[in-house]
C-alpha cells in the first residue's frame, strides 16, 4: 500500500512537527490472490504488524491481506471487510429498555472492561452477523486486537467473532 502523505493540519488547526503522526489510509498498489480489495482501492492501514519500506522516495506499508479491515466505498466512509463490523461507541451501561428499566444487568467488571456499541455495517463475507443486525447493539471488549478504530471518530471496526450477541436494546 502507498501511503497517504501526512496531514499536517486537523480541522484547519496547525499540527506541530513533534505531534505528526504517519497516515493510516494509503491506495493499494498490490494484492495477493484472494485479498479482500483491488488495486486502487483506498483503505485503512491495520494497526499492527505492517512493514514500511521508502522506494524512490515514496512510503510503503506492507502487511498480511487478512489483516485488513476496512477500505473506502464509493460514499467515501470506510465498510468493513474480511468479516469485520463497523460499529458505533455508546456508553458503559446496562442494557435498558424505553423506560429506562434494566433489561440485562452488567456486572461491575464486565462495564469496567466493555463498552456497548451500535452495528452500522457488516462485512458481506461476515458468517454469524448480518445485515440484519445493522441498529442493533452489542458489548465490544475494550481492549481486543480484533478492534479498530477508524482515525479521529467514534468508530470502530470489530471482528465479528468479538460479537457475542446482539440486542435491539428495547
Amino acid at each position: 500500500m502507498l501511503r497517504d502523505p501526512v496531514e499536517t493540519s486537523v480541522g484547519g488547526i496547525e499540527v506541530s512537527e513533534r505531534a505528526l503522526t504517519k497516515s493510516l489510509e494509503g491506495v493499494v498498489v498490490a494484492v495477493p490472490e484472494g485479498c479482500a480489495v483491488d488495486i486502487g482501492d483506498k483503505i485503512h492501514l491495520p494497526h499492527y504488524e505492517v512493514a514500511e519500506a521508502m522506494v524512490e522516495g515514496r512510503e510503503y506499508a506492507m502487511f498480511d491481506g487478512k489483516k485488513l479491515f476496512a477500505r473506502r466505498g464509493v460514499d467515501g466512509d470506510f465498510e468493513p471487510v474480511n468479516r469485520h463490523v463497523r460499529v458505533r461507541k455508546c456508553v458503559n451501561d446496562h442494557v435498558r429498555d424505553e423506560n429506562g428499566e434494566c433489561l440485562i444487568h452488567m456486572t461491575d467488571k464486565f462495564l469496567e472492561t466493555t463498552n456497548w456499541v451500535e452495528i452500522i455495517a457488516v462485512s458481506g463475507d461476515c458468517m454469524h452477523v448480518s445485515a440484519e443486525d445493522v441498529g442493533c447493539f452489542c458489548p465490544c471488549p475494550e481492549e481486543s486486537p480484533k478492534l479498530h478504530r477508524l482515525g479521529r471518530t467514534k468508530d470502530y471496526m470489530l471482528h465479528e467473532d468479538e460479537i457475542q450477541f446482539t440486542t435491539t436494546g428495547g
